[in-house]
């Protein structure tokens, strides 16, 4: 459910301090709790994302209403209603070669991990947080992350329907190497139509993973 009563606030000036920046918002009520995040793994950033609560969701919208597009420092305010989530980040367009121990290394600066979800046959990992809010600022600042110059998205986790929809099934499935780049899903289609019903194809650079729906068709790929 969304949280009417709190506040994701980003571009703000890397100098602004917590009463500064809380005297701003006590102007519209009184605050439940305010929080600083900073970027430490992004260089020379001068801004700083904050996470503020009300008690009344009245007092949020006038927040709202008020100060966004506002300038502080010649920097203007990013204000919207941050959502109550579930701690679990998803990661996707993983290559097989990033691992367990590389998202862990990566993630841990911005707070501390509960667990990692990677299987080396799916293209994508689950990681969850201990608190909501780094998946939160992640999600709004961090959408595209990478490692060792590996470029890959992070999301909201899926349900688990959405999850089992991505999964990708051993027993059904093949995976064809040194695809040329200019091969579309429909070819794939095209190609295998006398061998079976294809249900979705996985396309990363020079590799294709193609998921039939059954698994004699696979077996006879």
């Amino acid at each position: 459910p969304l949280a009417m009563t709190k506040l994701f606030v980003s571009n703000l000036p890397l100098a602004s301090t917590i009463k500064e920046i809380q005297d701003l918002f006590l102007v519209f009520g009184p605050l439940k709790s305010i929080k600083q995040h900073f970027n430490e793994l992004k260089e020379n950033d001068q801004t700083q994302n904050v996470f503020v609560e009300y008690y009344n969701e009245s007092d949020a919208e006038k927040a709202i209403n008020s100060l966004k597009g506002q300038k502080i420092m010649n920097r203007p305010i990013l204000i919207e209603k941050a959502f109550e989530r579930f701690n679990k980040l998803y990661v996707g367009k993983l290559p097989p070669t990033i691992t367990v121990e590389d998202l862990k290394n990566h993630f841990r600066s911005f707070g501390e991990i509960i667990s990692i979800q990677r299987e080396p046959e799916n293209d994508f990992a689950f990681i969850v947080f201990k608190d909501q809010e780094i998946v939160e600022l992640l999600i709004k600042s961090h959408s595209k992350q990478n490692i060792r110059d590996v470029k890959f998205d992070v999301k909201r986790a899926f349900s688990r329907k959405e999850v089992q929809q991505r999964i990708i099934p051993p027993k059904r499935s093949i995976i064809i190497k040194n695809v040329p780049t200019d091969i579309k899903e429909k070819d794939f289609q095209t190609f295998f139509k006398d061998i079976g019903l294809i249900e979705r194809v996985h396309l990363q650079k020079s590799q294709a993973t193609v998921i039939f729906y059954n698994e004699f068709a696979a077996l006879k790929a």
